[in-house]
């Protein structure tokens, strides 16, 4: 079980067990402030930065594409271009919880052009290496040296399933986004499946954006995250199954899936079965029957041209009340409560 699974197991499990007996169970110590945090790590992120080097990065057609090795610099060493000065190094702003993080994060390859992007709802197929950045006092001829330490803690070179970007921290949320899906190799031989030029990088995250106070597994509480990752496929997600893919139930897009609530029932419409809350079914409402008596579903936007070679009419995206099926801006039925 990957550590992003684990994590939410464990915390809906110290949530009944605090919940059921608070008198008699472990204190829990309240969680330091945010920006106070963050203005600690972020410094210990670009220690990090400025005493590192990019070591090697593996250029081959297998598994192995891509594989980055990140080491320390030796002490008097001046010749190294560190991670800080590398122009590979980028960064971005995320703000959460009133917080705008910086995340600093390595471009070794942004993904094929026609390969896709994921969203935070959707699902990444991606091979990944995770660290930890801590600090650790040794004794040297007497003296008290203070050192800044990686640690890993997990490696998944093989992917073998899809993991939902909803369900993992939101720095994973924020960063796969920026990187693009790869091409499959239709010619694997006895292999398992090869991809190439797939999304590749480094993110370096603040605790803010991982597990902050509650730690996971092996990783201490507090501590920056450095993920090394390739992404190799994307898949649309379609979280509560009515047949829109989640990606298209951002009405406001602003990115953010937690608040699109159409009928305002208290469920983002990416999770509702019946957005507009007119007591129709949300997939009852993109169907429909042709003349012989076949069901089918509207796809959402429709294709720009039709394919003869099927039953349906892929240019008709879902409609409007109206039967409007093209108009990009229309309110499609589904999400007219005066329509069924």
């Amino acid at each position: 079980m990957n550590k992003f699974k684990l994590y939410f197991i464990v915390f809906a499990t110290l949530t009944v067990l605090f919940s059921c007996n608070k008198s008699d169970g472990p204190s829990i110590t309240p969680p330091r402030d945010y920006q106070a945090q963050y203005d600690t790590e972020i410094e210990t992120i670009r220690d990090y930065l400025k005493t590192y080097y990019i070591e090697s990065i593996t250029s081959s057609s297998d598994n192995s594409d891509q594989d980055i090795k990140l080491t320390k610099i030796p002490t008097g060493n001046t010749t190294l271009q560190s991670i800080w000065h590398s122009p590979l190094l980028d960064s971005t702003v995320v703000t959460y919880d009133e917080v705008d993080y910086k995340v600093y994060y390595i471009k070794l390859r942004l993904g094929n052009a026609a390969g896709t992007s994921p969203v935070s709802v959707d699902e990444v197929l991606a091979s990944y290496k995770g660290s930890y950045l801590d600090y650790e006092t040794t004794t040297v001829d007497g003296a008290s040296v203070v050192n800044l330490t990686s640690t890993d803690f997990e490696y998944i070179p093989y992917p073998d399933n899809f993991i939902a970007l909803n369900q993992t921290i939101r720095g994973w949320q924020k960063m796969f986004p920026l990187f693009k899906s790869g091409v499959i190799n239709t010619n694997p031989g006895p292999n398992p499946i090869i991809y190439s030029d797939f999304g590749a990088g480094v993110m370096f995250l603040p605790s803010g954006l991982a597990y902050y106070n509650m730690g996971s597994g092996s990783i201490p509480s507090y501590v920056p995250l450095v993920f090394s990752f390739k992404l190799y496929d994307v898949r649309r997600a379609d979280q509560d199954g009515d047949g829109i893919s989640s990606i298209y139930e951002d009405l406001n897009h602003d990115g953010d899936f937690t608040n699109d609530d159409t009928d305002g029932d208290g469920t983002q419409d990416y999770l509702d079965i019946d957005d507009d809350g007119d007591g129709y079914f949300t997939k009852t409402e993109t169907k429909y029957t042709d003349s012989s008596n076949v069901v089918h579903y509207y796809p959402y936007n429709g294709a720009a041209v039709d394919d003869p070679t099927t039953l349906i009419d892929e240019t008709k995206g879902v409609p409007s009340c109206g039967s409007d099926f093209i108009t990009p801006t229309r309110l499609r039925r589904y999400l007219d409560p005066s329509c069924h």
